[in-house]
């Protein structure tokens, strides 16, 4: 994308691509952006870093335009975590009652969401119904 005068304009000329490799050793990730054949900028991120820069794309993909949809198409579902890590707490000094589950994702860490107590009720139920429809 280009900047002009009134904020950002696609330029339908140039494609932007971003690498990513993970150094050997595992501790480091090299980010490079090129625009056409040509770098543009690249970053070394050590694991604190990455997971800033995840955390600070996150917020901004949470103000952008377009909102992530409420609803998934059933096209929609391309990678799901298999058997995540999984947990549930009570929050302290919540204004509300209800359950905090957290999900272990192996690149994006603990996911966290608050269910209120009847959201929470329908989710358990949801859970036991489609569980209970799988053959063994």
């Amino acid at each position: 994308m280009m900047p002009s005068a009134s904020g950002w304009e696609e330029d339908v000329q140039k494609q932007i691509g971003i690498g990513i490799q993970v150094s050997h050793d595992g501790q480091k990730v090299n980010i490079s952006i090129t625009e056409g054949n040509q770098p543009l900028a690249h970053a070394i991120l050590e694991i604190p870093e990455l997971e800033q820069l995840i955390e600070g794309l996150s917020v901004a993909r949470s103000k952008m335009a377009d909102p992530v949809p409420n609803e998934i198409e059933p096209s929609g579902i391309t990678k799901a975590i298999d058997d995540p890590i999984w947990r549930t707490r009570l929050p302290k000094n919540a204004p509300n009652p209800g359950v905090l589950l957290l999900l272990r994702h192996p690149g994006l860490g603990w996911l966290s969401a608050f269910f209120p107590q009847h959201e929470a009720a329908n989710l358990g139920q949801s859970l036991v119904q489609l569980s209970s429809a799988q053959p063994q």
